[in-house]
């Protein structure tokens, strides 16, 4: 679980098997959950519900999801979560835009890992 910790077990949010947060360097490491006021970014968001899971009960008040499937993107924002169609290769936002990124689902969905990486290290801030 890359030291994810959480003294909330039944959000069940610690179960995630795979949370990556990259930072500097080819390292990855992770600082606790996100906090109210971060900009969390979920790639391969899927049906939202890791998003949804951020928002209540964490109060998690700025999420967005990415993921590359149209029918993802059009679901997500069914639900009245942020969403956009993008990639991890093709993150669509400045650099240093991000507080968290998530990418639980995506990593193993990738051919060129370390380039998906250095993507993310962009679209994060210095904090995280």
């Amino acid at each position: 679980m890359n030291g994810l910790r959480c003294s909330n077990e039944s959000h069940g949010l610690c179960r995630a098997p795979s949370v990556v947060i990259p930072c500097s360097g080819v390292k990855c490491r992770t600082r606790g959950l996100p906090r109210v006021d971060d900009f969390v970014l979920d790639i391969g968001c899927g049906t939202g519900s890791f998003l949804a899971r951020l928002a209540s009960p964490l109060g998690v008040r700025r999420t967005l999801g990415l993921d590359i499937s149209q029918s993802a993107v059009a679901s997500v924002a069914a639900r009245g979560i942020p969403v956009v169609r993008g990639g991890m290769h093709w993150i669509p936002f400045k650099d240093g835009q991000f507080d968290f990124i998530f990418a639980r689902h995506a990593l193993d969905q990738v051919p060129a890992v370390p380039e998906a990486l250095v993507e993310c290290r962009r679209a994060l801030g210095r904090s995280g």
